[in-house]
């Protein structure tokens, strides 16, 4: 037989099959000749998906173990990579909200704050200091004041081009002109050596007037605005005690914890500086 003519009678058969199925046969046989041939495809799809499941199994148990404890390291380690980007994310954001809140102070118009971050800090107890990533490059001068969101650091001491220390309020022989709270006069705030080497622990002495109130403490301590140094009113100790002593009245301040867990701080440069 040639080939034209077995593939006329398979075209007609094709093309009666065809008008058969969408002419003459009503719709609804149509449609349960379907399910019935769906009924008859389901076991084999089933079948064919347990086959890939057992070759999978197949697979993983043909693995030696030395294979799988080599791909069960590699998992830990893609975990540890993960929880430490994790981690440094978090301290991230937890700088930049520092930050952010180092900028928020209110520091008045005549101070920029610049934020600085705190690279070393001095363990001695009587010089109390710290290292910070700011220097003359950016603005910083001897003797700026340094403050935090909780109050008032220290001030500039010796200055880098790119780094510079800061004399804490804690240092020995610290001095900065402060007003307690509820009196009109100013008076000197002057540090004394940490004897464990904690800021929290340490204490200033003020030389108050002889008619200072010695019952009303613990009462705040506040800078003065004198030389472009701190704004008026900023946070710098609590006196606990008020003593007289001959002619003159002393007051005992105590510093705030926040001075044990300074990472990052601000530089207070005076707008006349800019």
């Amino acid at each position: 037989m040639s080939k034209k003519r077995f593939w006329r009678p398979l075209l007609l058969y094709i093309l009666a099959f065809l008008v058969l199925w969408n002419v003459i046969l009503p719709l609804a046989f149509r449609k349960k000749f379907r399910e019935a041939f769906l009924t008859v495809q389901v076991p084999l799809w089933e079948l064919s998906a347990v086959f890939w499941a057992a070759q999978k199994r197949l697979a993983l148990q043909t693995f030696s173990k030395s294979e799988l404890l080599h791909h069960v390291r590699e998992l830990t380690r893609e975990n540890e990579a993960l929880r430490r980007k994790l981690a440094e994310n978090a301290d991230k954001a937890d700088l930049a909200e520092r930050i952010l809140r180092l900028n928020a102070m209110d520091v008045g118009e005549q101070f920029q704050c610049l934020p600085a971050r705190v690279i070393y800090r001095s363990t001695e107890a009587r010089v109390q200091r710290l290292l910070i990533n700011r220097g003359s490059n950016d603005g910083v001068r001897e003797g700026q004041g340094v403050v935090c969101t909780k109050g008032v650091v220290g001030c500039i001491g010796k200055v880098m081009s790119k780094t510079a220390f800061v004399e804490l309020v804690t240092s020995a022989n610290f001095r900065l002109l402060v007003r307690l709270e509820g009196e009109a006069e100013p008076c000197l705030l002057q540090s004394k050596a940490l004897k464990n080497g904690k800021c929290s622990s340490g204490k200033a002495t003020l030389s108050l007037a002889p008619d200072t109130d010695e019952k009303n403490c613990p009462r705040r301590v506040e800078a003065v605005a004198v030389g472009h140094q701190f704004p008026e009113h900023f946070y710098v100790g609590e006196c606990i005690k008020v003593k007289r002593k001959g002619n003159q009245s002393v007051g005992t301040v105590r510093f705030g914890r926040y001075l044990d867990l300074l990472d990052e701080v601000g530089v207070l440069i005076p707008s006349l500086n800019l």
